[in-house]
Formats: structure tokens, C-alpha cells, sequence
């Protein structure tokens, strides 16, 4: 004898059963404080990352935009390669020793701190 369930009740265990997989199996990062820096990097690490490294990418191509325009935000040296190790470290630098000398406030982003690490560290000439 098998058992069958009806239709709504159906339904309805398997988008709970979904909604619980996506709800439990999905990290999404955006405006994350720097004073939440070290509790992601060390609860999430590997996901947090990536997120840091696709905001960074994501900069450096906005970069490029704008120096096809004239006026790009930050110079890059050409011999640097933008991969995950340079945008942690220029985020971490940042973070630990901004080059302004003050402490950035705890509700301050971590990506608006990731677009000042490139700016600080690869000034443009204009």
C-alpha cells in the first residue's frame, strides 16, 4: 500500500523543504561593517572572500571605464596583477593602517573601505 499525499500538502513540504536548503545553504554579503570584518572573515572565510575579491574585480572594471573616459579614480601599476591576494591584502592594509592615520568608524563599509584601499595605495597623477 503506498501512501500519496495530496497535492497542496505536497507542495507546500517540498517549497518548505527548498526554501529551507536555500535559506541554509546560501551566504549573501553586502554593506558589511568593518567592524564585522574579522567575525566574517573568520566564520565565512572562503565565501567572504570571494565576495571581497568579486567587489574588488568589479572596481578595477569600473576603473577601466572611467579611465577610457579621462578620469580614473585610481592607477594601477601595469607589472600588478589584480588577483585575490593583492585585493585581501589592500583591503587588510587598509583596514589595519588607513593612510590618513584615523581608525575607520565600525559601521563604515568594507566595500566603500576596499575602493579607498585602491585609491590610497595607487594614486593617480592628475
Amino acid at each position: 500500500m503506498s501512501r500519496r499525499c495530496g497535492t497542496r500538502r505536497c507542495l507546500l513540504g517540498f517549497c518548505t523543504a527548498v526554501f529551507a536548503a536555500l535559506h541554509l545553504c546560501s551566504t549573501a554579503f553586502a554593506d558589511i561593517d568593518v567592524s564585522k570584518y574579522p567575525l566574517f572573515m573568520k566564520q565565512f572565510g572562503p565565501d567572504f572572500k570571494r565576495y571581497l575579491v568579486g567587489v574588488g574585480a568589479g572596481g578595477f572594471w569600473t576603473n577601466i571605464l572611467l579611465t577610457s573616459g579621462g578620469r580614473p579614480i585610481f592607477c594601477m601599476p601595469s607589472r600588478l596583477h589584480l588577483d585575490e591576494g593583492l585585493i585581501l591584502s589592500l583591503i587588510d592594509q587598509e583596514i589595519r593602517d588607513p593612510p590618513s592615520g584615523k581608525t575607520w568608524a565600525g559601521d563604515t563599509s568594507v566595500e566603500l573601505i576596499m575602493v579607498y584601499a585602491f585609491i590610497d595605495r595607487f594614486p593617480c597623477n592628475h
